[in-house]
């Protein structure tokens, strides 16, 4: 089941220009899009709509949606990546309860959203750290850092 607290955590908040107002949607619940002229207020907003609209999802009344995880319709996707960087998407999805696909998706999404300044905002650029991404992903738990093996310089 697509559970409320994952669409929560997934939630990004970014400035629309078109609109001219602060905007949280998640990628994983499109049919709820909150807006208003703060962060603070876009995010209660947010979580108001989503309260209301998940007891109709859990009734199967949300046109377009039912019960359970959305499939994916997606297409394959190969990658070699760090051994480190592996291990920190295993740990980053497992707390947010996201397949390795979903997590590729909510990052694509995430930086899709920020990659617009935003007037006297707070949103983050293309080239944000991941440090600035989980902050931003409000991610609470501390996550235990990689080990590495240290290499004695030869020479």
């Amino acid at each position: 089941m697509l559970k409320k607290e994952m669409i929560l955590k997934t939630a990004v908040c970014y400035w629309s220009a078109e609109d001219e107002c602060y905007a949280v949607e998640s990628p994983f619940f499109p049919p709820v899009i909150a807006a208003e002229r703060t962060p603070a207020k876009t995010f209660k907003v947010y979580k108001s709509m989503l309260n209301s609209t998940y007891e109709e999802l859990l009734k199967d009344r949300v046109h377009g949606f039912k019960r359970g995880r959305p499939t994916k319709n997606g297409v394959e996707l190969h990658v070699q990546v760090q051994s480190d960087t592996k291990q920190m998407i295993d740990e980053l999805r497992k707390g947010l309860g996201l397949s390795q696909g979903e997590f590729v998706d909510l990052a694509t999404f995430y930086y899709a959203k920020k990659g617009e300044p935003a007037y006297n905002s707070t949103t983050l650029s293309p080239d944000a750290t991941i440090s600035e991404l989980l902050d931003a992903l409000q991610i609470k738990a501390p996550l235990p850092l990689p080990k590495r093996k240290l290499q004695k310089a030869v020479g």
